[in-house]
Protein backbone atom coordinates (compact mmCIF):
# COMPACT_ATOMS: atom_id res chain seq x y z
CA UNK A 1 0.00 0.00 0.00
CA UNK A 2 1.07 3.31 -1.23
CA UNK A 3 1.61 6.12 2.20
CA UNK A 4 -0.34 9.15 1.53
CA UNK A 5 2.89 11.16 1.29
CA UNK A 6 4.37 8.62 -1.38
CA UNK A 7 0.86 9.26 -3.03
CA UNK A 8 1.54 12.78 -3.51
CA UNK A 9 4.54 12.83 -4.66
CA UNK A 10 4.34 9.65 -7.03
CA UNK A 11 0.81 12.55 -8.16
CA UNK A 12 3.52 15.35 -8.35
CA UNK A 13 6.15 13.26 -10.11
CA UNK A 14 3.26 12.05 -12.81
CA UNK A 15 1.89 15.23 -13.38
CA UNK A 16 5.62 16.72 -13.94
CA UNK A 17 5.99 13.47 -16.81
CA UNK A 18 2.72 14.55 -18.15
CA UNK A 19 3.68 17.32 -18.38
CA UNK A 20 7.08 17.09 -19.93
CA UNK A 21 5.75 14.65 -22.78
CA UNK A 22 3.54 17.70 -23.47
CA UNK A 23 5.94 20.24 -23.80
CA UNK A 24 8.12 18.11 -26.55
CA UNK A 25 5.18 17.00 -28.37
CA UNK A 26 4.27 21.05 -29.01
CA UNK A 27 8.02 22.25 -29.23
CA UNK A 28 10.30 22.08 -32.62
CA UNK A 29 12.22 18.65 -32.76
CA UNK A 30 15.64 19.83 -32.95
CA UNK A 31 18.08 21.30 -30.07
CA UNK A 32 19.68 23.87 -32.92
CA UNK A 33 15.72 25.22 -33.22
CA UNK A 34 16.04 24.48 -37.02
CA UNK A 35 13.36 21.50 -38.46
CA UNK A 36 14.91 19.64 -41.33
CA UNK A 37 13.28 17.61 -43.70
CA UNK A 38 14.47 15.79 -47.02
CA UNK A 39 12.40 14.01 -50.10
CA UNK A 40 12.68 13.03 -53.62
CA UNK A 41 10.97 14.98 -56.11
CA UNK A 42 11.66 15.76 -59.83
CA UNK A 43 14.43 13.37 -60.19
CA UNK A 44 16.48 14.97 -57.35
CA UNK A 45 16.43 15.45 -53.70
CA UNK A 46 14.81 18.31 -51.85
CA UNK A 47 15.75 19.77 -48.19
CA UNK A 48 13.72 21.96 -46.22
CA UNK A 49 15.37 23.86 -42.93
CA UNK A 50 12.72 25.76 -41.13
CA UNK A 51 14.06 28.05 -37.67
CA UNK A 52 12.65 30.68 -35.70
CA UNK A 53 9.09 28.69 -35.74
CA UNK A 54 7.10 27.47 -32.54
CA UNK A 55 4.65 25.33 -35.31
CA UNK A 56 2.66 22.69 -33.24
CA UNK A 57 3.49 19.37 -34.34
CA UNK A 58 0.40 19.17 -36.08
CA UNK A 59 1.08 21.83 -37.72
CA UNK A 60 4.68 20.96 -38.83
CA UNK A 61 2.95 17.57 -40.43
CA UNK A 62 0.27 18.99 -41.92
CA UNK A 63 2.68 21.54 -43.50
CA UNK A 64 5.02 18.29 -44.89
CA UNK A 65 1.58 16.99 -46.11
CA UNK A 66 0.87 20.28 -47.99
CA UNK A 67 4.22 20.75 -49.38
CA UNK A 68 4.56 16.58 -50.70
CA UNK A 69 0.97 16.82 -52.20
CA UNK A 70 2.13 20.40 -54.32
CA UNK A 71 5.15 18.97 -55.37
CA UNK A 72 3.23 15.80 -56.64
CA UNK A 73 0.81 18.18 -58.17
CA UNK A 74 4.06 19.98 -59.96
CA UNK A 75 5.67 16.32 -61.09
CA UNK A 76 2.31 15.80 -62.61
CA UNK A 77 2.47 18.41 -64.87
CA UNK A 78 6.44 19.02 -65.63
CA UNK A 79 7.79 15.49 -65.97
CA UNK A 80 9.27 14.18 -69.02
CA UNK A 81 9.29 10.88 -67.36
CA UNK A 82 6.17 10.07 -67.08
CA UNK A 83 4.00 9.28 -69.91
CA UNK A 84 0.12 10.65 -68.59
CA UNK A 85 1.98 14.34 -67.47
CA UNK A 86 0.57 17.26 -68.35
CA UNK A 87 3.46 18.46 -70.37
CA UNK A 88 3.87 14.76 -72.12
CA UNK A 89 0.49 15.53 -73.43
CA UNK A 90 0.61 18.65 -74.25
CA UNK A 91 3.56 17.87 -76.52
CA UNK A 92 2.21 14.88 -77.91
CA UNK A 93 -0.90 17.37 -79.71
CA UNK A 94 -0.79 17.98 -83.44
CA UNK A 95 -2.90 20.81 -83.42
CA UNK A 96 -1.96 25.06 -83.03
CA UNK A 97 -5.52 25.82 -81.15
CA UNK A 98 -5.26 27.21 -77.61
CA UNK A 99 -5.40 24.61 -74.79
CA UNK A 100 -6.54 25.59 -71.07
CA UNK A 101 -3.86 24.24 -68.83
CA UNK A 102 -3.50 23.91 -65.05
CA UNK A 103 -2.30 27.18 -63.17
CA UNK A 104 1.51 25.80 -62.58
CA UNK A 105 2.26 25.10 -66.16
CA UNK A 106 1.07 27.97 -67.57
CA UNK A 107 2.80 30.10 -64.90
CA UNK A 108 6.03 28.27 -65.58
CA UNK A 109 5.74 28.63 -69.30
CA UNK A 110 4.76 32.36 -68.71
CA UNK A 111 7.75 32.95 -67.04
CA UNK A 112 9.89 30.91 -69.08
CA UNK A 113 9.02 32.59 -72.09
CA UNK A 114 9.85 35.97 -70.30
CA UNK A 115 13.02 34.98 -69.23
CA UNK A 116 13.50 33.83 -73.00
CA UNK A 117 13.23 37.50 -74.34
CA UNK A 118 15.43 39.07 -71.23
CA UNK A 119 18.48 36.48 -72.21
CA UNK A 120 18.25 37.42 -76.50
CA UNK A 121 16.63 33.19 -76.79
CA UNK A 122 20.02 31.75 -74.47
CA UNK A 123 17.08 30.29 -72.37
CA UNK A 124 14.08 28.07 -74.60
CA UNK A 125 12.25 25.68 -73.62
CA UNK A 126 11.38 24.95 -76.48
CA UNK A 127 14.52 22.57 -77.13
CA UNK A 128 12.92 19.23 -75.84
CA UNK A 129 13.31 18.07 -79.55
CA UNK A 130 17.07 18.99 -79.36
CA UNK A 131 17.20 17.25 -75.81
CA UNK A 132 15.45 13.92 -77.33
CA UNK A 133 17.83 13.97 -80.62
CA UNK A 134 21.06 14.19 -78.21
CA UNK A 135 19.81 11.74 -75.67
CA UNK A 136 19.35 13.47 -72.51
CA UNK A 137 15.22 12.96 -72.38
CA UNK A 138 13.85 9.76 -71.18
CA UNK A 139 14.99 7.69 -74.33
CA UNK A 140 18.67 7.90 -73.56
CA UNK A 141 21.43 8.43 -75.98
CA UNK A 142 22.37 6.33 -79.43
CA UNK A 143 24.43 8.17 -81.58
CA UNK A 144 25.54 11.60 -82.62
CA UNK A 145 22.99 13.38 -84.32
CA UNK A 146 23.80 14.86 -88.10
CA UNK A 147 23.61 18.26 -89.16
CA UNK A 148 20.51 17.64 -91.44
CA UNK A 149 18.65 16.35 -87.97
CA UNK A 150 20.01 19.38 -85.88
CA UNK A 151 18.48 21.61 -88.53
CA UNK A 152 15.06 20.43 -88.90
CA UNK A 153 15.22 20.22 -85.15
CA UNK A 154 15.82 23.79 -85.33
CA UNK A 155 13.03 24.22 -86.87
CA UNK A 156 10.38 23.43 -84.57
CA UNK A 157 12.46 25.48 -80.95
CA UNK A 158 11.87 28.99 -79.61
CA UNK A 159 9.61 30.75 -77.59
CA UNK A 160 8.35 32.36 -80.50
CA UNK A 161 6.56 29.81 -81.75
CA UNK A 162 4.75 29.31 -78.50
CA UNK A 163 1.75 31.83 -77.50
CA UNK A 164 0.02 32.17 -73.84
CA UNK A 165 -3.00 33.90 -73.32
CA UNK A 166 -3.80 34.94 -69.55
CA UNK A 167 -7.40 35.86 -69.64
CA UNK A 168 -8.39 31.66 -69.85
CA UNK A 169 -4.92 30.16 -68.84
CA UNK A 170 -4.48 28.86 -72.20
CA UNK A 171 -1.59 28.06 -74.50
CA UNK A 172 -1.05 27.13 -77.95
CA UNK A 173 1.51 26.51 -80.19
CA UNK A 174 2.04 28.19 -83.56
CA UNK A 175 3.37 24.79 -85.49
CA UNK A 176 2.26 21.69 -84.55
CA UNK A 177 5.90 20.19 -84.23
CA UNK A 178 6.97 22.31 -80.86
CA UNK A 179 7.77 20.50 -78.39
CA UNK A 180 8.52 22.00 -74.22
CA UNK A 181 11.31 21.21 -72.16
CA UNK A 182 10.57 22.83 -68.24
CA UNK A 183 13.77 21.59 -66.93
CA UNK A 184 15.48 24.85 -66.88
CA UNK A 185 13.21 26.15 -64.46
CA UNK A 186 11.14 23.46 -62.96
CA UNK A 187 13.40 22.97 -59.86
CA UNK A 188 13.48 26.38 -59.14
CA UNK A 189 9.64 27.04 -59.90
CA UNK A 190 9.58 24.22 -57.41
CA UNK A 191 11.37 25.92 -54.77
CA UNK A 192 9.43 29.22 -55.12
CA UNK A 193 6.22 27.22 -54.63
CA UNK A 194 7.51 25.95 -51.20
CA UNK A 195 8.58 29.52 -50.44
CA UNK A 196 5.20 30.61 -50.86
CA UNK A 197 4.08 27.67 -49.00
CA UNK A 198 6.22 28.43 -46.04
CA UNK A 199 4.95 32.27 -46.44
CA UNK A 200 1.40 31.33 -46.16
CA UNK A 201 2.52 29.25 -42.80
CA UNK A 202 4.10 32.33 -41.20
CA UNK A 203 7.67 31.02 -41.05
CA UNK A 204 9.66 33.59 -41.87
CA UNK A 205 12.94 32.05 -41.83
CA UNK A 206 13.61 29.01 -43.91
CA UNK A 207 16.27 27.57 -46.38
CA UNK A 208 14.61 25.71 -49.21
CA UNK A 209 17.14 23.41 -51.64
CA UNK A 210 15.52 21.65 -54.69
CA UNK A 211 18.31 19.85 -56.64
CA UNK A 212 20.63 22.66 -55.98
CA UNK A 213 17.98 25.49 -56.60
CA UNK A 214 18.50 27.53 -53.55
CA UNK A 215 16.37 30.07 -51.66
CA UNK A 216 16.36 31.69 -48.31
CA UNK A 217 14.25 33.86 -46.11
CA UNK A 218 15.29 35.25 -42.97
CA UNK A 219 17.94 33.80 -40.85
CA UNK A 220 19.12 30.52 -39.54
CA UNK A 221 18.83 29.36 -35.81
CA UNK A 222 22.35 31.25 -34.71
CA UNK A 223 20.01 34.08 -36.21
CA UNK A 224 22.73 34.74 -39.09
CA UNK A 225 21.75 34.60 -42.97
CA UNK A 226 21.97 31.23 -44.34
CA UNK A 227 25.29 30.34 -46.12
CA UNK A 228 25.69 27.93 -49.10
CA UNK A 229 28.63 26.69 -50.73
CA UNK A 230 29.23 26.56 -54.32
CA UNK A 231 31.24 23.24 -54.96
CA UNK A 232 34.32 23.20 -56.87
CA UNK A 233 33.07 21.68 -60.44
CA UNK A 234 35.63 18.70 -60.91
CA UNK A 235 33.42 15.23 -62.34
CA UNK A 236 35.64 13.20 -60.17
CA UNK A 237 34.02 14.83 -56.88
CA UNK A 238 31.08 13.51 -54.67
CA UNK A 239 28.65 16.21 -55.02
CA UNK A 240 28.96 19.00 -52.19
CA UNK A 241 32.51 17.11 -51.45
CA UNK A 242 35.07 20.36 -52.05
CA UNK A 243 33.26 24.19 -52.19
CA UNK A 244 35.51 27.03 -54.08
CA UNK A 245 33.51 29.55 -52.11
CA UNK A 246 30.23 30.66 -49.50
CA UNK A 247 28.22 32.94 -50.26
CA UNK A 248 25.76 34.43 -47.36
CA UNK A 249 22.24 34.84 -48.69
CA UNK A 250 20.17 37.44 -47.50
CA UNK A 251 16.40 36.75 -48.71
CA UNK A 252 17.98 36.03 -52.22
CA UNK A 253 17.99 32.50 -54.50
CA UNK A 254 21.08 30.43 -55.86
CA UNK A 255 21.03 28.68 -58.77
CA UNK A 256 24.50 26.56 -60.33
CA UNK A 257 24.48 25.68 -63.98
CA UNK A 258 27.48 23.33 -64.99
CA UNK A 259 28.42 20.71 -67.29
CA UNK A 260 30.74 19.02 -64.92
CA UNK A 261 27.68 16.73 -63.81
CA UNK A 262 25.79 15.40 -66.44
CA UNK A 263 26.99 14.62 -70.30
CA UNK A 264 27.91 12.03 -72.37
CA UNK A 265 31.11 10.89 -73.74
CA UNK A 266 31.52 9.56 -77.11
CA UNK A 267 34.46 9.31 -79.96
CA UNK A 268 36.66 10.54 -77.00
CA UNK A 269 34.67 13.51 -76.99
CA UNK A 270 32.61 15.52 -74.19
CA UNK A 271 29.01 16.60 -74.68
CA UNK A 272 27.32 18.37 -72.58
CA UNK A 273 23.66 18.34 -71.70
CA UNK A 274 23.16 21.87 -71.78
CA UNK A 275 21.95 22.63 -75.15
CA UNK A 276 22.98 26.02 -77.14
CA UNK A 277 19.36 26.62 -78.57
CA UNK A 278 20.83 28.98 -81.52
CA UNK A 279 23.44 26.09 -83.28
CA UNK A 280 21.40 23.27 -81.69
CA UNK A 281 24.68 21.86 -80.10
CA UNK A 282 25.95 21.15 -76.71
CA UNK A 283 27.69 24.05 -75.05
CA UNK A 284 31.46 23.97 -75.60
CA UNK A 285 33.67 25.74 -73.98
CA UNK A 286 36.28 26.29 -71.40
CA UNK A 287 33.13 27.61 -68.77
CA UNK A 288 32.31 25.11 -66.59
CA UNK A 289 30.19 26.24 -63.79
CA UNK A 290 28.09 29.51 -63.49
CA UNK A 291 26.39 30.12 -60.02
CA UNK A 292 23.48 33.15 -60.14
CA UNK A 293 22.08 34.97 -57.11
CA UNK A 294 19.03 36.36 -58.18
CA UNK A 295 15.33 37.27 -56.26
CA UNK A 296 13.13 34.37 -57.31
CA UNK A 297 14.86 30.33 -57.12
CA UNK A 298 12.79 29.99 -60.76
CA UNK A 299 14.68 33.58 -62.05
CA UNK A 300 18.32 32.47 -60.80
CA UNK A 301 17.97 29.08 -62.36
CA UNK A 302 16.40 30.04 -65.77
CA UNK A 303 19.61 32.94 -65.82
CA UNK A 304 22.50 30.13 -64.13
CA UNK A 305 21.35 28.12 -67.39
CA UNK A 306 21.36 31.04 -69.34
CA UNK A 307 24.87 32.88 -68.97
CA UNK A 308 26.02 29.26 -69.36
CA UNK A 309 24.90 29.16 -73.04
CA UNK A 310 26.31 32.31 -73.92
CA UNK A 311 29.94 31.47 -72.44
CA UNK A 312 32.00 33.66 -70.43
CA UNK A 313 32.66 36.46 -72.60
CA UNK A 314 28.91 36.90 -73.49
CA UNK A 315 27.94 36.23 -70.24
CA UNK A 316 29.85 39.08 -68.72
CA UNK A 317 28.53 41.42 -71.16
CA UNK A 318 24.80 40.65 -70.11
CA UNK A 319 25.35 40.82 -66.44
CA UNK A 320 27.07 44.47 -66.70
CA UNK A 321 24.07 45.10 -68.31
CA UNK A 322 21.74 44.20 -65.26
CA UNK A 323 21.38 44.97 -61.68
CA UNK A 324 19.42 42.49 -60.51
CA UNK A 325 21.37 39.44 -61.09
CA UNK A 326 24.88 38.27 -59.21
CA UNK A 327 26.91 35.86 -60.94
CA UNK A 328 30.11 33.89 -60.08
CA UNK A 329 31.59 31.86 -63.37
CA UNK A 330 34.21 29.40 -63.07
CA UNK A 331 36.02 28.16 -66.00
CA UNK A 332 39.57 25.74 -66.41
CA UNK A 333 42.87 27.15 -67.64
CA UNK A 334 45.26 25.45 -69.96
CA UNK A 335 47.35 23.90 -67.03
CA UNK A 336 43.88 22.35 -65.60
CA UNK A 337 43.54 24.84 -62.56
CA UNK A 338 40.34 26.97 -62.01
CA UNK A 339 39.98 30.52 -62.54
CA UNK A 340 37.18 32.29 -60.88
CA UNK A 341 35.31 35.43 -61.97
CA UNK A 342 32.43 37.06 -59.74
CA UNK A 343 30.36 40.19 -60.15
CA UNK A 344 30.95 42.90 -57.51
CA UNK A 345 27.93 42.08 -55.65
CA UNK A 346 28.27 38.72 -55.49
CA UNK A 347 32.04 39.15 -54.13
CA UNK A 348 30.24 41.48 -51.37
CA UNK A 349 28.14 38.36 -50.25
CA UNK A 350 31.29 36.02 -50.13
CA UNK A 351 32.47 34.93 -46.84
Amino acid sequence: MIKPRLQYRFAVFLCLVLGLAVFLWIRPFSKSGDWVWTGQTMGSSYTIKLSHRPLLKEEFHQLKKDIHAMLDELNRSFSLYDRDSEINHFNQLKKTDYVKVSEPFFSAVSQAIAFSKETDGYLDVTVSPLVTLWGFGPDGFSKIPEDDEIRQALMATGTDKISVQKNDQSIRKVIPEVEIDLNSIAQGFAADRIAACLLKKNCMNFMVDVGGEFICRGKNSKNEWWKIGIETPEPSLFSGEKVAAVVELANKSLSTSGSYRRFIEKNQKTFSHILNPKSGKPVQGNLVSVTVIAETAASADAYATALFVMGQEKAWQWLKKQNYVEACMISTKQDGTFSIQMTDGFREREI
